[in-house]
């Protein structure tokens, strides 16, 4: 996707409109590794943590999330 038609779609990210779009795929795993002949930099919550092909894993119960009640 262009990355003028990547920013003018950006707010239906936010909405979760954009899995409608046919160039879009959503997949659910517990593992992923992501292989390129690249480096690209790798970002965490905002903050470029290294550089490489990294590999994630989805750990169960391993964050608490509260939620006060209104």
């Amino acid at each position: 996707m262009p990355r003028a038609e990547l920013f003018a779609n950006l707010l239906r990210v936010y909405a979760g409109a954009h899995l409608q779009d046919p160039r879009i795929h959503l997949a659910r795993a517990r593992a992923v590794q992501v292989e390129t002949n690249a480096r690209p930099p790798i970002e965490l919550d905002g903050e470029v943590v290294g550089a490489g092909q990294p590999a994630f894993t989805l750990l169960p119960a391993a964050i608490r999330v509260h939620v006060p009640r209104p």
